[in-house]
């Protein structure tokens, strides 16, 4: 277990993901985890990549899509 401040540090490079893509990707992660230790944060920000990466695609196309209806005809 990391000290104080290697946990707000661990604690800090989680948050920049976004809550759904942290959860898919732990899930991932614990699916295949065979150590007993807690994941290293590199390790969980792997496993969130994919998802991370599909939300922001669905993200850009909604904001396109909006943008499209917005613009007069």
């Amino acid at each position: 277990m990391p000290e104080e401040n290697g946990i707000v540090v661990y604690v800090s490079l989680l948050q920049q993901v976004p809550l759904l893509s942290l959860r898919i990707g732990c899930v991932e992660l614990m699916k295949t985890f065979l150590y007993p230790r807690l994941p290293y944060a590199s390790e969980i920000l792997a496993a969130c990549a994919a998802s991370h990466a599909e939300l922001q695609f669905w993200a850009q196309s909604v904001n396109r899509a909006l943008a499209l209806l917005e613009k007069p005809s």
